[in-house]
């Protein structure tokens, strides 16, 4: 049985260009993973201040993320370096798609973050909900 030359280095930029570009897509749909024992407690104030924070937390970190990304493809792009193996990909392929994913995310939780931050300080702890609130049944538990 052969393989596919290649194939296994391809999959991993594809991987690589599909999480970042999912995790925004991840953030609209309210479809990251949360823990919301102590969330579901909370009056609906409490539970829009814990929205607040963790969206600020992940736009933070985002943010922190794309910044460094652009230094990792900068320097590709400096070098002109191409991946060590025997398709020879120039790296400034897969890197700028992965880079421009990490930029999306920390643009899309930013606004997100604006939205909810107006919304907050305008008490529609509704509107704070609709946007960054859980997306799963676990809020209908009482």
């Amino acid at each position: 049985m052969g393989s596919l030359g290649g194939a296994d280095e391809i999959s991993g930029y594809v991987m690589a260009g599909v999480a970042t570009w999912g995790f925004s897509f991840a953030l609209t749909e309210r479809a990251h993973v949360r823990i919301d024992i102590l969330q579901l407690r909370l009056s609906t104030a409490g539970r829009a201040l814990f929205d607040l924070l963790a969206l600020a937390s992940l736009s933070g970190i985002a943010c922190l993320v794309a910044f460094y990304s652009w230094d990792v493809l900068g320097k590709t792009l400096a070098r002109g370096s191409h991946a060590n193996t025997p398709l020879g990909t120039p790296l400034w392929i897969p890197q700028s798609i992965w880079f421009a994913g990490w930029v999306w995310l920390a643009l899309v939780s930013a606004v997100l973050l604006v939205c909810i931050v107006v919304s907050a300080l305008g008490r529609d702890w509704q509107a704070v909900r609709d946007v960054a609130g859980d997306g799963g049944e676990a809020g209908e538990i009482p």
